[in-house]
């Protein structure tokens, strides 16, 4: 017993990583150009475009350092950023009863 070694594998990290256009995650891809290409149409004016490069160099610095940071602010979103009584109780909380939210929100 004292002499067995212990096996080790090692986990190759570039197949853990999301897929990446450009260096930034392919969900955050995909909303960038959805959000330059609204601008485009709404205003009809090809300077518009341009605001491809200021969002996406702020894209990438979010996801510099941590590849999943997108799929932690969707994780948020889906469970603390719909609490629909944040108001009511001062912090992100969730009844066990639907009725009681809408209850206090008629009230406001």
């Amino acid at each position: 017993m004292k002499n067995e070694q212990i096996e080790v594998n090692r986990l190759f990290v570039g197949l853990t990583r999301p897929t990446t256009i450009l260096g930034i995650p392919y969900i955050a891809f995909v909303i960038e150009m959805f959000v330059s290409m609204m601008l485009f149409l709404m205003t009809n004016n090809l300077l518009y475009l341009v605001i491809i490069l200021p969002l996406h160099v702020i894209l990438y610095a979010i996801s510099a350092n941590d590849a999943g940071k997108f799929d932690e602010i969707y994780k948020w979103l889906i469970t603390s950023g719909k609490c629909l009584n944040f108001r009511y109780w001062g912090s992100v909380s969730f009844s066990p009863n639907y009725f009681l939210i809408k209850k206090s929100r008629k009230g406001e």
